[in-house]
């Protein structure tokens, strides 16, 4: 079976706050069960490679 994680754990793991985790969470599609999500090894990691870098993206030029 595999080992899954509360977003509490992930963010204690990790030292960020709730609301990023909770906002990586609902853009990434991770499992909600009840009213908390619960994370798969495999989502853990990559939020950990997340773009980590403040403020907004450059806009490319085609989105220009």
């Amino acid at each position: 079976m595999t080992k899954l994680y509360t977003t509490k754990e992930v963010i204690t793991e990790e030292g960020i706050t709730q609301p990023i985790a909770l906002k990586w969470a609902k853009e990434n599609g991770v499992t909600m069960l009840g009213n908390q999500y619960v994370w798969k090894k495999s989502e853990k990691e990559a939020f950990h490679k997340r773009n980590k870098k403040r403020g907004r993206k450059k806009m490319s030029k085609e989105e220009m």
